[in-house]
């Protein structure tokens, strides 16, 4: 019963008794330091699990910011917690999933343009333009088109080579070499 639940304080008609929520480990002392008890001896003894109180989230991953609404009582007696999700902006999702990435790509490549530079002029001026590319990178994504740091279509350091699609499929059980996009 404990899972993944949280739990109400419940009066003899089965109505939600103050804000206060308890979760699993206080439950178990409760009930008497057992995890293993039914809905009617949870209810005998005043409380009342939650459906769907636990979520998985962690803000700042997505698009969206999750937070924990009201809990309601349900037709059949039961209760269960909604959840607020709210989309963020744009501006949130530039400070979120681009400007960390983007600082570090450009303060790790700035000693490609410092005048003692191993590189020749050749390679130099790929990274120059690399650099340029990050910097002209917020004004060129579609800001609505982005749920998180993986959207974002980063510009490739200059000498990357992307991996034959058999080194990936081989390097990423996730990828198959049909899944590799053979268009570049």
């Amino acid at each position: 019963m404990l899972e993944h639940t949280t739990y109400i304080k419940i009066d003899a008609n089965g109505d939600r008794v103050g804000d206060s929520i308890i979760d699993k480990n206080n439950i178990f002392h409760i009930m008497d330091q057992t995890s293993d008890f039914t809905d009617e001896e949870l209810t005998a003894a005043g409380y009342a699990s939650v459906i769907d109180s636990i979520r998985a989230y962690n803000n700042g991953d997505s698009a969206v910011d999750i937070e924990p609404g009201d809990i309601i009582k349900n037709a059949d007696g039961t209760f269960t917690q909604q959840w607020i999700e709210t989309e963020i902006d744009a501006a949130e999702k530039r400070l979120r999933f681009l400007e960390v990435t983007r600082g570090f790509y450009l303060v790790n490549s700035d000693w490609t343009q410092m005048s003692d530079s191993p590189l020749n002029d050749a390679t130099k001026a790929l990274y120059a333009t690399y650099r340029q590319e990050l910097r002209d990178l917020p004004a060129n994504i579609t800001w609505s088109e982005i749920k998180g740091a993986d959207d974002i279509d980063w510009p490739v350091v200059p000498g990357a080579v992307e991996p034959a699609a058999s080194i990936a499929a081989a390097a990423n059980t996730f990828i198959t070499e049909d899944s590799v996009d053979h268009s570049d």
